[in-house]
């Protein structure tokens, strides 16, 4: 099943930055302002999800959203995007500006990760996954931080192996800051919990 990326309206400094997560069978939906994305991407979206606040009316497959509405734009582009057979997305353009839609849209990854998706957050400096319960290699982290945060009330049996600061069989709460800024010590680093959900971000200075 290709993936969905889906460009959101969030100010953007290089795009070319963003070049390197794209692949060529990648589907592109617009979500309203991020049409500016787009352009700057040099791609051309299958689809514009809009209320047309913030972006002109487009020509194409358009699907014109309320102002006044209990969704996000970019919200509506993936639950769009999942009745449609997505199970993968790529949120671009959708982290950074208006806090507001930047916590919104972790928390719409969080519930369509829930619901069986896979979803990946990133902007210039940042890589964001919403994990359920499993084990996951850390091999492509490079020299780049990794930090894991609770999205749930605790996540539990949390483990953190070949990292720089390791963890076994953790409980962490969704208040504890516990593991910010951990990195890689040897080239066969994972993750692995119980239960819950969890956030992880790589990010990079």
């Amino acid at each position: 099943m290709r993936r969905c990326v889906i460009l959101g309206a969030a100010p953007f400094d290089k795009a070319d930055a963003l070049r390197p997560f794209l692949r060529a069978e990648d589907m592109f939906v617009v979500a309203d302002g991020g049409v500016r994305l787009a352009a700057a991407l040099g791609v051309s979206p299958t689809l514009t999800v809009s209320d047309c606040d913030s972006a002109p009316k487009p020509t194409g497959d358009f699907v014109h959203l309320p102002v006044r509405k209990d969704d996000t734009d970019t919200r509506a582009a993936m639950d769009i995007a999942f009745a449609r057979g997505f199970r993968e997305f790529l949120l671009l353009g959708c982290l950074g500006g208006r806090f507001d839609h930047t916590v919104a849209n972790l928390l719409s990854a969080r519930q369509m990760t829930e619901k069986g998706c896979r979803v990946v957050l990133a902007d210039e400096q940042n890589e964001i996954t919403v994990l359920t319960p499993g084990s996951y290699p850390l091999a492509r982290a490079g020299d780049r931080k990794v930090s894991f945060f609770a999205m749930t009330q605790a996540v539990s049996g949390l483990c953190l192996r070949g990292l720089l600061y390791p963890l076994e069989n953790y409980t962490l709460l969704s208040d504890d800051p516990l593991c910010v800024g951990n990195a890689l010590a040897d080239e066969t680093a994972t993750v692995s919990f119980a239960a819950g959900t969890l956030l992880m971000i790589f990010s990079k200075d």
